[in-house]
């Protein structure tokens, strides 16, 4: 967060960045080229249970 520098807008962009990958972190690091259907389920069940308690969520992961 520090690299943001002090401009707000900045601040705000790496804030959505982080939460975004916070809350989607299960599918973007925890996936391997091994994964079956019902992991990937699991793993699913994670970010929607990220997605209940933050629904801007989706629109985090885009600014």
């Amino acid at each position: 967060m520090m690299s943001a520098g002090d401009e707000p807008m900045n601040i705000k962009k790496v804030q959505c960045l982080h939460s975004a990958v916070l809350g989607y972190s299960p599918l973007i690091f925890d996936l391997d080229k091994h994964c079956d259907y019902i992991s990937l389920l699991d793993k699913c069940k994670v970010v929607w249970n990220e997605c209940a308690a933050n629904p801007n969520l989706p629109q985090q992961l885009v600014c």
